[in-house]
């Protein structure tokens, strides 16, 4: 049985790029720039009121679950 550790990532306007929540959790995230620009242009439409809260929640899980199945671990990591 594999032991996976949860990651958590937040998506909000204030929040710190991607890349850096994961490195702080000791992981890496290909094309993560790709993914920053969707999390930009969803907080956008969201707080322009271009799209409804529902639709945007909706859509950072799908978010959510690209990043989460790109994420790698740090090879430079140290040892807890």
């Amino acid at each position: 049985m594999e032991n996976k550790k949860e990651i958590g990532i937040a998506y909000g306007v204030l929040c710190p790029d991607i890349e850096k929540q994961l490195n702080k959790q000791g992981y890496t995230l290909e094309k993560h720039d790709i993914y920053e620009k969707v999390r930009f242009g969803l907080n956008y439409c969201l707080l322009n009121g271009i799209l409804q809260e529902n639709i945007v929640n909706k859509a950072f899980k799908k978010l959510n679950t690209m990043v989460v199945s790109s994420v790698k671990p740090l090879r430079n990591k140290e040892n807890d």
